[in-house]
């Protein structure tokens, strides 16, 4: 059936549109906070999670992010 597989198709799209906006948001945020700290150390973890927030984007939106495959980061797999 075509039209259940295009909805479906469609719904997982509007998913990963909010999961970008929700990274784009959360970059701005941490930024804002980053350059409104005194600390240097909450600077710098500010600054930490806006690169995070940048990679999520960047992972959403080439589909790396739903890859089967666990990225090398130095992390076990869950399932070891």
């Amino acid at each position: 059936m075509p039209g259940k597989t295009d909805a479906r198709k469609a719904k997982q799209l509007d998913s990963i549109k909010q999961a970008i906006m929700l990274e784009i948001h959360g970059l701005r945020f941490y930024q804002v906070a980053a350059e409104r700290c005194t600390s240097q150390g909450a600077r710098e973890l500010f600054s930490d999670l806006a690169e995070d927030e940048v990679r999520h984007r960047a992972e959403l939106e080439t589909g790396e992010a739903f890859s089967i495959h666990p990225p090398d980061r130095g992390m076990e797999s869950p399932t070891h």
